[in-house]
């Protein structure tokens, strides 16, 4: 899988139906695909407690890491 470079940052912080406090970021990527012509995006959410210790930057280079069902489970910057 190839680089993904952060476009956009998207804070985030609600409460979901049973109360419990959410709090995360959607995170806007550009990537290169042979298959593409120009760059493909992606966008994914994360919580701040995937996200743990790992401070996001514009510009910053990251591989996104997925659980067994597709979502995105944590980020390994590059």
């Amino acid at each position: 899988m190839s680089a993904f470079k952060i476009m956009g940052l998207r804070p985030y912080d609600f409460e979901d139906k049973s109360g419990k406090h959410i709090h995360g970021v959607s995170v806007h990527c550009a990537y290169e695909d042979e298959k593409i012509s120009g760059v493909g995006v992606e966008r994914f959410s994360i919580s701040d407690d995937k996200l743990g210790k790992i401070k996001l930057e514009l510009g910053m280079l990251i591989e996104p890491l997925y659980n067994k069902y597709g979502k995105v489970d944590a980020i390994r910057p590059l």
